[in-house]
């Protein structure tokens, strides 16, 4: 009779139904416009491969990171123009520019084509160097309009296009990244004595949607304990751990592979 009371409680789902609707019928459009390979791959973590290389050197090889991005995300890195910038530049480039906040500032914008260069520029701001996953998940991103504004899949106009953009960093490997970056605690001092501390947020899709997304994409992969989830920090990888052991329990997925089903409306 003690058994009840030695139960481990069933796990819970950590979004919303419509949450996880939107985000399993998103990876299933994701995977018509860009083939299933990417979300088979194991996400990209600081840990090894060539986002551990250089930490001592991030700014100098911006451009290697920058490549490596484009590359992995099948953006040819020749049709990309990297820049840095301080909040409040000018940047006096023709087009509309996709402004990526954290804290009150940007963290970085995307321009298209460069009427001159033909190239897409992409401008980075200084102060997310000093944070790795930070920069490179903001790198993520600002590919991620690329794919999807640049490569005519969505339009200006479709108000979720952020979201989509942070959907597709995952995609294609960042998700890792965007979770341990996408609640921020910035502390910062004086030389009169005063100190104090900031809590922002960087890019658009809370945390508990982008660990999701990252348990659907083990789930998908057949793995129950990858070990690239002990890249996670603490609070996201307690949520992803949970949320893959329960995918894993109810089996409540509508995305299968090798092709995904269909019959269900992306609403991009």
């Amino acid at each position: 009779m003690f058994s009840f009371f030695n139960r481990t409680p069933r796990p819970k789902l950590i979004v919303t139904e419509d949450d996880k609707l939107w985000i399993e019928a998103n990876l299933e459009w994701m995977m018509g416009q860009y083939g299933v390979r990417p979300l088979l791959l194991p996400p990209i973590t600081a840990h090894k491969g060539p986002f551990a290389q250089f930490s001592d050197r991030i700014e100098k090889k911006l451009t290697y990171f920058m490549d490596n991005v484009c590359e992995r995300m099948d953006v040819d890195p020749d049709n990309v123009d990297l820049h840095l910038y301080t909040a409040g530049d000018d940047f006096g480039l023709d087009g509309p520019v996709m402004v990526r906040f954290e804290g009150g500032y940007s963290q970085g914008e995307y321009h298209h084509r460069n009427n001159l260069t033909g190239k897409f520029d992409i401008h980075i701001n200084r102060k997310v160097i000093g944070n790795p996953q930070a920069l490179f998940a903001t790198m993520a991103h600002e590919v991620g309009h690329i794919k999807l504004l640049g490569e005519y899949r969505v339009t200006e106009d479709n108000d979720n296009h952020e979201y989509y953009t942070d959907l597709t960093a995952i995609y294609f490997g960042f998700g890792i990244f965007m979770a341990n970056t996408c609640n921020t605690r910035e502390t910062w001092s004086d030389n009169k004595g005063y100190s104090g501390w900031a809590i922002g947020k960087q890019g658009y899709l809370p945390q508990q949607m982008i660990v999701y997304a990252l348990a659907v994409q083990a789930y998908l992969q057949g793995r129950k304990d990858p070990e690239w989830a002990d890249q996670l920090d603490k609070i996201p990888r307690k949520m992803f751990k949970q949320s893959l052991l329960w995918l894993h329990e109810t089996g409540d997925c509508d995305v299968r592979l090798p092709q995904a089903r269909g019959g269900r409306a992306s609403d991009i």
